[in-house]
């Protein structure tokens, strides 16, 4: 539907007056642009055509987007959207003190607080034909294989994985990791002392 409007009468001239660059300026380069049709255009845009256009050619120079939300409105959806992500914070973050505080009433051993500096370190070597990576209080792996989660300390030193995938007809894999001193933080060494119980040497600073 197409036909002139007069500005007394004209419907969208009030949803328009807040719009940056409506009403045009007569100063403004360019043809002038007269309000005289409505063209198909997305929903809540009222697009003008020069006077004499035709309606529906690509001849369309400027196009007003009504607002779809009062300012009240998009401010009420900001604050939603703040509080939301807020909420999200506080979940992860309890989330994080509930695991800190296993882990402070584990360590009931006065010698197994220099450890607590390990929580979230992963350590990994590709020894033989096998890779294998240890997430000390998570779990440890041989390549995909699962070879056990993290259990505690045994004694000074000595990191315990256990209950990790079973062997073909055999017992679930296990691991020891054994610290000894060294320069500098490497995995030394992986072994097999018996079927499916592994055995790590670590060089460490607390070794």
């Amino acid at each position: 539907m197409a036909g002139a409007l007069d500005d007394e009468d004209d419907p969208f001239e009030e949803a328009l007056k807040d719009e940056p660059g409506f009403p045009p300026d007569d100063d403004a380069e360019g043809p002038a642009l007269t309000p005289t049709a409505l063209i198909v255009a997305p929903p809540g845009c009222l697009a003008l055509v020069p006077a004499g256009g035709e309606v529906g050619k690509p001849a369309v120079t400027r196009r007003w987007f009504a607002s779809t939300k009062s300012p009240a409105e998009r401010a009420l959806q900001q604050a939603e959207d703040l509080h939301e992500s807020v909420e999200k914070a506080l979940k992860t973050a309890r989330v994080r003190v509930e695991e800190l505080e296993k882990k402070l009433k584990s360590g009931s051993e006065e010698w197994e607080l220099p450890y607590s500096g390990l929580d979230g370190r992963c350590i990994e070597k590709s020894i033989g034909e096998y890779k294998y990576k240890i997430c000390f209080f998570d779990n440890a792996k041989q390549d995909s294989t699962s070879v056990g989660r993290w259990q505690g300390w045994e004694a000074p030193g000595i990191a315990s994985f256990t209950a990790g995938q079973y062997c073909p007809g055999g017992p679930e894999r296990s691991l020891k990791v054994k610290f000894q001193c060294g320069s500098k933080e490497e995995l030394i060494d992986v072994s097999e002392p018996s079927r499916c119980t592994y055995e790590a040497q670590w060089a460490s600073s607390l070794g």
